[in-house]
């Protein structure tokens, strides 16, 4: 390995208190003036999805905990990533519907960006890379306007666009 190269574990689980070292590095990096009780608030509540493993599926997200995830996003600790593809089901109905159906499904999950949270631990305060130009999104942007819009409509009461009683 070159000697200005360093080395980045990725296999190793990080721990709340890396992740709350990190997120504190890269809060105060873009201004966003939380302190300590905030950002381990943030990494103990990741951690609690994460655990051991560095994803989890969107759909056990509460709507209380959705807003600290997105946070999490723009700062690159996590990312969302879509699985699509065929699944098979069997349909025993009385009639004609019954046999093997196909449907096209999305399932959404949310990554531990280990990569990024160790770049982060290893770089100092005033050198911390912004993970927007490293990392390629793995959402679409669009999709993720959409899914913000519908949470803060919810969370305030108001029915989305369109919606009809």
């Amino acid at each position: 390995m070159p000697q200005n190269e360093t080395y980045i574990d990725f296999e190793t689980p990080i721990s709340t208190k890396e992740l709350f070292q990190a997120i504190l590095r890269k809060s105060n990096r873009k201004n966003y003036g939380w302190n300590e009780a905030v950002c381990r608030k943030y990494a103990e509540t990741a951690m609690n999805f994460f655990g051991n493993s560095d994803r989890f599926l969107d759909q056990i997200i509460e709507s209380s905990d959705r807003e600290s995830i997105y946070l999490l996003q723009e700062l690159g600790i996590v990312t969302r990533e879509v699985d699509e593809g065929d699944y098979e089901f069997y349909i025993q109905k009385t009639g004609e519907r019954r046999g093997y159906y196909f449907k096209a499904w999305k399932i959404f999950s949310w990554v531990l960006n280990v990569g990024e949270v160790r770049r982060t631990l290893q770089e100092g305060e005033e050198n911390i890379i912004s993970s927007e130009a490293e990392a390629p999104n793995a959402y679409n942007k669009d999709s993720l306007q959409e899914d913000w819009d519908l949470a803060l409509e919810a969370r305030n009461h108001k029915k989305p666009n369109g919606a009809t009683a």
